[in-house]
């Protein structure tokens, strides 16, 4: 296990407010256990052991289903077949030692990956989670739907998981794989941002690491239209940005191919971080930076 740091908005985090007190610690079990990437191996048993040697009647597997229904360590299997966890958002706030090796697991968002489900979606809330009476006062909502987003360690980030309890109320369907609240609250930013390279390839190349607003306002896109478009899929959405690129590309003006209007000027060319804000979006599928004759986007 290696020495990691604890922020003092961990304490008021609402995600772990939702997750028994074993569950909360495993959380920083999990950091000292992670790689550079905030990567290891899904082993729920000898993950008990480091995490409660002196506890033989935890049960892991459930405590890891935990943190996983709330966006907190994700569970997934790569396209090598391992079972794996991440953590997102780890190298925002761990500080890894210098000389420590860079992550050699493949990343939940790496092609081939697949988030994991429990074989008894029903399990995630209910009694067999021990969830104490603290956890259920603290929690805006008693029982934590699987599937939630990813979110930060510390208060400072998006609520993904409180959003998507929300869409899962408004909608009245459970958010269980192959449902839009589901899709919806995984966004693929590495595989959005590998399409947009591969198709957009003479325009700016997004910032790296792509983390900060751009990524939030990237991530509140995916949401919002796959509730719209009531994606079943990843594949569905990824599609949709895909055929969304292929237009930007058609745009002489996003393009740069359309000159300045002064001299000392250069041709004006498309970000995926302007993009993806909320007004550049809507004007943008609706045409309003193409040819007449293009119409907007279907």
């Amino acid at each position: 296990m290696r020495t990691r740091t604890i922020a003092p908005g961990f304490y008021k985090n609402p995600e772990l407010a939702r997750c028994d007190a074993h569950a909360r610690l495993m959380f920083t079990a999990l950091w000292a256990l992670a790689d550079r990437g905030g990567r290891l191996v899904d082993r729920p048993e000898k993950i008990r052991a480091e995490a409660f040697p002196f506890e033989p009647d935890v049960d892991p597997d459930a405590l890891l289903w935990q943190l996983h229904s709330q966006g907190l360590a994700l569970r997934y299997v790569a396209a090598t077949g391992q079972e794996l966890i991440e953590i997102p958002r780890f190298g925002k706030y761990q500080r890894p030692y210098r000389h420590e090796p860079p992550s050699m697991l493949p990343a939940v968002e790496d092609e081939g990956s697949t988030l994991r489900a429990p074989k008894d979606p029903t399990r995630i809330g209910t009694e067999e989670l021990r969830l104490s009476p603290v956890s259920c006062l603290l929690s805006p909502v008693s029982s934590p739907p699987y599937g939630g987003g990813k979110s930060q360690l510390t208060l400072d980030g998006i609520a993904a998981p409180l959003e998507t309890a929300a869409m899962k109320v408004k909608t009245g369907k459970p958010n269980t794989e192959g449902t839009p609240a589901f899709v919806a609250a995984f966004c693929p930013h590495a595989l959005i941002v590998r399409a947009w390279c591969d198709l957009l390839p003479a325009l700016p190349p997004p910032i790296v690491p792509w983390v900060g607003l751009p990524e939030r306002f990237l991530r509140a896109r995916w949401r919002a239209q796959a509730m719209h478009e009531q994606w079943e899929t990843q594949s569905e959405g990824l599609g949709y940005f895909r055929k969304l690129f292929r237009y930007v590309g058609r745009s002489r003006f996003l393009t740069g191919r359309i000159g300045p209007h002064r001299l000392h000027e250069t041709p004006f060319e498309v970000t995926l971080e302007w993009l993806v804000k909320h007004e550049h979006w809507i004007k943008v599928q609706q045409g309003q930076y193409h040819d007449k004759g293009e119409g907007v986007m279907r």
